[in-house]
């Protein structure tokens, strides 16, 4: 698994969906993904260690108080 990256989505009717992604160099303390995700799509950033591959979530946007974990553990907010 070294070097494979995924992240959660939240696609139609709030089901959540695993893919895996590409990364590019990280950006300060934030990473770039150059590959697997489309515009529009919704990440989720907090709570994903809690969620399985075709579970039912709700969805909410990540306001600027949101804690973000950059340790590889998203701490379940989409954005």
């Amino acid at each position: 698994w070294q070097g494979l990256y995924s992240v959660a989505v939240v696609a139609g009717k709030g089901q959540v969906a695993f893919r895996k992604v590409k990364v590019g160099p990280p950006e300060d303390t934030m990473w770039v993904i150059d590959e697997g995700l489309k515009p529009g799509d919704q990440v989720v950033v907090e709570g994903v260690q809690a969620l399985r591959d075709g579970m039912i979530v709700q969805a909410r946007p990540m306001s600027d108080e949101t804690p973000v974990s950059t340790s590889g553990e998203a701490p379940a907010k989409a954005h």
